[in-house]
C-alpha cells in the first residue's frame, strides 16, 4: 500500500511538474508574442506619424497654393476695379465733352440764325 501511495504521489508530482513546465512555456510564448506585438505597434505608430506629417505637409502646400491663387484673384479684381474707375473717368470726360460740343453747336446755330 505504501508503494502505491508513493507511486501515486510521484505521478501527481510529475503531472504538476509537467503542468508547471507547460505553463512556463505558454507564459514565455505569450511574453514573446506580446513583445512582437509591441514592436509592431511601435512600427505602426511611427508609420502613422510619418503619414500624418506627410499629410500635413501636403495640406500646407495646398493651402499655400490656394492662398496664392486667392491673392492673384484679389490682385486681378483690384486691377479690374482700377481700370473700371479709369474708364468711368474717361466716360465722364467724354460725356462732358459731348455736352460741351452740343452746347457749342447750339450756340453756333443761334449765331448763324441772327
Amino acid at each position: 500500500m505504501r508503494v502505491r501511495e508513493r507511486n501515486t504521489t510521484l505521478e501527481a508530482e510529475e503531472h504538476w511538474k509537467y503542468l508547471y513546465e507547460e505553463t512556463k512555456r505558454d507564459r514565455q510564448e505569450a511574453i514573446r508574442r506580446l513583445r512582437e506585438a509591441q514592436i509592431q505597434i511601435k512600427e505602426i505608430e511611427q508609420k502613422m506619424k510619418r503619414m500624418a506629417m506627410s499629410f500635413e505637409e501636403e495640406l500646407d502646400q495646398e493651402r499655400e497654393k490656394a492662398e496664392e491663387k486667392q491673392q492673384a484673384l484679389v490682385k486681378q479684381m483690384e486691377n479690374y476695379i482700377v481700370k473700371q474707375a479709369e474708364w468711368m473717368k474717361i466716360e465722364e470726360r467724354n460725356q462732358a465733352m459731348m455736352k460741351q460740343m452740343e452746347n457749342h453747336i447750339k450756340d453756333q446755330e443761334q449765331v448763324v440764325r441772327h
